[in-house]
């Protein structure tokens, strides 16, 4: 689709709200340079006199360090890997080493969390009362959590993420909540966007001073949002879940000679349907719950959103990747892409059969995603799996990750379709 001179000095001149750097800051990239996301970046930072770095997902733990960087443009499995190998790193320590770090680390979330709520920078907005014993909460954890910032944290954070990051952006998809948390609790906002190449493509994104953690941002300036039924006739209230459809001037025109699917997603009055579904709250902070064509929908006629799903379940240590499935089926499956070390180690000392270690190792994992599944705010019944499967990683190699890193839904389904209608008969599961 054609994206106008005016669509990106939008984003330029509003992109400023959101991050404003001063000339000669270091800006590191990762994103592939044709990518609409990475294009109004690189233009709003070159706008600012910024310093220009690129690098790929392989050198970017290297390039860190090297080049310090003020602002990045990130995607969500980028944060997702640093978290990770942080932890992965931090089993390595001995016991008690590991043992205080993760007390230090739990009291600074707890720390963060409770502030959050007391401030009301949370999705839901709580009493006078109710804050406090979380005042009390915070101000017992406070002298644990200064010390951690003076002396800890910086150590940690210069190690992960360079010593001068400020502008952590990621766009392109949600950021698992224990992420977001274990970033926040060392000292890093990171700043969540929201958008589409149709849309230039920034829409919404979260401000320092308004970083609702699990939303996807506030609206920049001149861009309205408005969320409605399926038909799009009915406006929903706050929290109502429903679609998502926007207006402003980052919206494109319409899709290069093709009437027909410019008339399909965009009003005569200027209202592109995204094809995302979420809600507001009343400081206009949106929350993205899905996307309509990814909703699958059991044969009970259930509709499920995977994403919000995936993203609790990788909040388990044990799972890299994951991907839920059950269009058509009673029941949802999944298909697991497992930390194997881990899993090695947990196992490792089992006496039994590789038959029944198998079994041993397939009834955990599903245990492990039922009982993440059943903690979330809102589970349904409809919300468990029968089973899961384990599979190789999802990668760009193997073409089924896009360029920033999202998982191919379709062609992963379609690659191991098979697989998928064995987990509906009941046979086992591959091998680790």
């Amino acid at each position: 689709m054609p994206l106008t001179h005016a669509n990106f000095l939008h984003q330029i001149i509003n992109l400023a709200y959101i991050a404003d750097p001063e000339p000669g800051t270091s800006v590191l990239s990762v994103l592939p340079i044709w990518h609409s996301y990475e294009r109004s970046a690189e233009y709003f930072f070159f706008s600012c006199g910024c310093s220009q770095y690129y690098t790929i997902p392989k050198f970017l733990k290297d390039d860190i360090t090297q080049i310090k960087p003020v602002v990045m443009a990130t995607v969500p499995r980028l944060w997702e890997a640093i978290h990770d190998g942080f932890f992965q790193a931090l089993k390595k320590m001995p016991s008690k080493k590991q043992k205080l770090i993760k007390f230090l680390i739990s009291n600074s979330s707890v720390f963060k969390r409770s502030l959050r709520k007391i401030r009301n920078i949370a999705i839901n907005q709580i009493t006078f009362k109710s804050k406090i014993p979380l005042l009390g909460s915070v101000i017992s954890r406070y002298p644990l959590h200064k010390l951690s910032t003076i002396f800890l944290w910086p150590n940690i954070l210069r190690q992960l993420c360079g010593e001068k990051l400020k502008f952590p952006i990621n766009g392109g998809g949600a950021l698992p909540e224990h992420v977001d948390l274990f970033f926040e609790s060392l000292g890093v906002d990171v700043l969540v966007g929201y958008g589409l190449t149709e849309t230039s493509p920034v829409l919404t994104c979260r401000r320092r001073e308004l970083n609702v953690r699990g939303s996807s941002g506030q609206p920049l300036s001149f861009t309205e949002i408005k969320i409605v039924n399926d038909d799009k006739k009915k406006i929903l209230k706050f929290r109502e879940v429903g679609k998502i459809l926007v207006r402003g001037p980052q919206v494109m025109k319409g899709y290069l000679n093709n009437e027909i699917a410019t008339n399909d997603v965009l009003s005569k009055d200027g209202w592109f349907d995204t094809g995302d579904l979420g809600f507001l709250i009343p400081n206009g902070s949106l929350f993205i719950t899905g996307r309509a064509k990814d909703t699958i929908v059991l044969s009970s006629g259930e509709n499920i959103e995977p994403n919000p799903l995936e993203t609790e379940i990788l909040s388990s240590e044990f799972i890299n990747q994951i991907q839920l499935v059950g269009q058509d089926k009673k029941c949802l499956t999944a298909l697991v892409v497992p930390n194997v070390e881990l899993v090695k180690s947990k196992f490792l000392e089992e006496d039994l059969s590789k038959l029944n270690l198998n079994k041993k190792i397939g009834t955990f994992f599903k245990s492990q995603i039922n009982n993440l599944l059943k903690s979330r705010l809102g589970a349904r019944s409809e919300e468990q799996i029968l089973d899961c499967y384990f599979v190789d990683a999802f990668t760009l190699e193997n073409g089924l990750l896009t360029q920033t890193l999202k998982q191919k839904r379709k062609e992963i389904e379609k690659k191991y379709s098979l697989q998928i209608e064995n987990m509906y008969e009941n046979k086992f599961s591959k091998k680790i």
